[in-house]
């Protein structure tokens, strides 16, 4: 047991083993209860985000599809359709529309946020009634 940096000057305090189980039962409860507040708002705030994102990639190959599929019905409205632009515009459209799925993918894959609780250390801190004096200026 460390005390403000040093060895204690007497013996770790002795509990009653059920007594220290209540209180590390309590401690594990708020700390699920304060992780599940913070998965609730991460989660919020990551939605938005992964939804604003999709929006924008949608707006984004929206444009570059319309216009491709634009020139592909030009092309094919022709009397004499040049098959290779055909085919390539087609190709394209497909390119892009392959694109779009992916991201859009690659993006539902990181909508779940995980929070998780550790123990990180268990210990007890003894309060004494007594000055502040020996603290530094900022702690008081």
């Amino acid at each position: 047991m460390l005390e403000k940096g040093r060895g204690a000057d007497r013996p770790a305090p002795a509990f009653p083993a059920d007594a220290m189980e209540e209180l590390c039962n309590k401690a594990q409860s708020i700390a699920n209860q304060r992780a599940g507040f913070q998965r609730e708002r991460l989660q919020k705030t990551n939605d938005l985000f992964i939804d604003r994102r999709k929006s924008v990639y949608e707006s984004f190959y929206g444009r570059i599809l319309e216009q491709r599929r634009q020139r592909l019905e030009k092309e094919q409205r022709k009397i004499t359709p040049d098959e290779r632009i055909v085919r390539l515009l087609q190709g394209e459209i497909r390119n892009r529309e392959a694109e779009l799925r992916s991201k859009k993918e690659h993006l539902e894959a990181r909508r779940k946020v995980d929070v998780t609780v550790k123990e990180l250390c268990v210990g007890c801190i003894e309060v004494e009634n007594g000055t502040d004096a020996d603290l530094p200026k900022g702690d008081a």
